[in-house]
């Protein structure tokens, strides 16, 4: 296969949405249907153990962080086939900014509708945000490290 000459900004743009995003999403996804039916549910949907919802909600996330370094590990692989790279870091540095900024538009848009449609108590949505926001810089920082490790 040859080799395409493209702008950085689509190059990083490709290495994100496949390795920040898209392959995260999916394995996050699977792992939780995949989980499902072990967990404990009454009649209506609702997660009926405690220490069942506490896994809900940190499992597809540390699974995800888990993706994202598979995810960079196979878009470097695809990016270095497919793409003439001349300058590797620049691709890196705009990727993760890539990935920082749409997490933390995510993360204002999250909290902006929680002000104007509270769906849970504050402490709650607080913990849940702080806890959010912690795995947000743990995955930009691992989508980075991997990217420096696996893209030059």
């Amino acid at each position: 296969m040859t080799q395409k000459v493209s702008k950085d900004w689509y190059i990083a743009a490709t290495h994100y949405l496949t390795a920040g995003f898209a392959i995260p999403f999916l394995i996050s996804a699977a792992f939780t249907l995949a989980t499902i039916p072990f967990i404990g549910m009454d009649e209506n949907g609702n997660l009926v153990n405690g220490n069942a919802q506490t896994f809900m909600y940190f499992a597809p996330i540390i699974v995800g962080i888990i993706a994202t370094w598979f995810g960079v590990m196979y878009s470097s692989r695809f990016l270095k086939k497919r793409y003439v790279i001349p300058d590797a870091n620049r691709i890196i540095k705009l990727s993760t900014i890539y990935f920082a900024a749409i997490f933390l538009i995510f993360e204002v848009w999250l909290v902006v509708s929680e002000l104007y449609a509270p769906q849970m108590p504050t402490s709650e949505f607080l913990e849940y945000v702080g806890t959010d926001v912690l795995f947000g810089i743990v995955g930009t920082y691992i989508f980075y490290a991997a990217s420096v490790k696996y893209l030059r």
